[in-house]
């Protein structure tokens, strides 16, 4: 492969996007950038899509300065899970390289939804809504879980087999298996890290729920209002790095995970149901556990 990079990964949310760079990473003939999720090609910001995405208004030598420490010979690539959501990243992705090869990792759009709901829960968004409110609150929500309509976007600019779709479920049950796979896809050998088994990204809950509240009342004014010169004295100063540590510290791990409630999944699963048929059609893949 060759060119400024080589394969995205584009996503899905909370589907083992985190852990498949994390593990990519580690090998030696791949290079990813130590800076987790650039979100260059999404317009719309991950946290709150009715703002617009800071990072795409930035000049493409912004985005690929993060490459620039990688050593002859390896690949490139990095992993941004908004990209499969977000209708303006598959043409703003083919305009900037038609030749790319893509990946997503996708999980059952249901427990995909709560898993998200929980996350934001951690970041201080949702405060005292239950799974049901935070659904009707923010629709997106379920959207982008809607991956059949998302894949078709990315295949108006690239073939079938340039779009590699995987599947959380395979990673569960044999994660070795599973990156030797996507490794002959990007064309490389094959390299299983030591911490192979260590779960990336983990929802948890805040130790003190009002400090995450204040960080993100904090972080959405100034997407809102998108002061250029202040983000970008906040990322050089390393503020923005330092709310998301001290976001890290004040997070503690899930004594008991939370239950969708079986009238809520059922309601879910007749959502869903058309855009799983339609994925099954285009991967060729038993989805019907997804279903029933």
């Amino acid at each position: 492969m060759t060119g400024r990079i080589d394969f995205l990964i584009l996503g899905a949310e909370k589907s083992g996007t985190t852990w498949l760079a994390d593990m990519l990473r580690r090998h030696p003939q791949i290079f990813i950038p130590e800076e987790k999720e650039l979100f260059y090609f999404n317009a719309q910001f991950f946290e709150s899509p009715d703002l617009p995405n800071f990072n795409a208004a930035q000049p493409l030598s912004w985005y690929l300065a993060f490459f620039e420490t990688a050593k002859p010979g390896q690949i490139k690539g990095e992993a941004s899970p908004a990209y499969l959501w977000d209708e303006a990243a598959p043409d703003r992705i083919a305009a900037f390289d038609p030749d790319l090869q893509l990946a997503a990792v996708l999980r059952d759009p249901v427990e995909r939804a709560f898993s998200q709901y929980l996350y934001f829960i951690q970041r201080g968004l949702f405060a005292g809504l239950t799974f049901e409110g935070a659904i009707d609150r923010r629709p997106d929500l379920l959207t982008r879980g809607l991956y059949a309509r998302q894949v078709a976007r990315y295949r108006e600019h690239y073939p079938a087999e340039r779009i590699r779709i995987v599947f959380f479920d395979d990673l569960k049950s044999d994660a070795r298996r599973f990156l030797t796979d996507f490794q002959t896809y990007l064309g490389v050998s094959e390299h299983i890290p030591e911490d192979l088994e260590t779960r990336a990204n983990v929802t948890g809950v805040p130790r003190f729920p009002w400090l995450n509240r204040a960080i993100a009342a904090v972080r959405y004014p100034l997407r809102k209002y998108n002061p250029v010169w202040l983000l970008r004295f906040l990322r050089r100063a390393g503020l923005a790095r330092l709310q998301e540590r001290i976001r890290l510290l004040n997070t503690r791990p899930m004594e008991t995970r939370p239950e969708i409630a079986p009238e809520t999944r059922s309601r879910l699963k007749t959502y869903f149901r058309s855009d799983i048929e339609t994925l099954q059609e285009m991967t060729g893949r038993d989805l019907s556990g997804w279903i029933k």
